[in-house]
């Protein structure tokens, strides 16, 4: 599931082009490295939370992050991605970040298919009350 984004993160020292560090740091000066590392350890959060209660389960969760978006591993890596690109922009992570952020928002359509077909009504009836990734409150 986090192959290409590891992908990213390795490569990317080897496709640096030094324009867009320093067109970057000119826009967005230091804060796009804070915001970036920032945004990047909530991505972590989210991913970690979303991880541990979905792999200790044994029916569909509807608790804890789960309760607040259906998605929260793939918006832990859509935080990551953005937080990679904020704080270390490559060419590498801005070409494949919209990407992977197409390729991830139709697995999670293919995994709720699944899970429809898993869980019937129950699970359609988490999907009218929980946002596939942004949350309500």
């Amino acid at each position: 599931m986090f192959g290409l984004p590891l992908l990213i993160y390795i490569f990317s020292p080897f496709f640096d082009y030094p324009i867009l560090r320093q067109t970057s740091r000119k826009v967005l000066g230091s804060f796009g490295m804070i915001a970036g590392t920032w945004i990047t350890l909530m991505g972590l959060i989210l991913v970690v939370f979303g991880w541990r209660k979905i792999h200790r389960a044994k029916d569909l969760v509807t608790d804890g992050i789960y309760k607040y978006i259906r998605h929260p591993q793939y918006v832990g890596l859509f935080l990551i991605l953005l937080g990679w690109l904020l704080h270390w922009p490559t060419l590498l992570t801005l070409i494949l970040f919209p990407i992977l952020a197409v390729v991830y928002y139709r697995l999670a359509l293919r995994e709720e298919t699944e899970m429809t077909a898993d869980f019937g009504a129950e699970y359609e009836n988490y999907m009218k009350q929980t946002p596939r990734f942004i949350p309500r409150f």
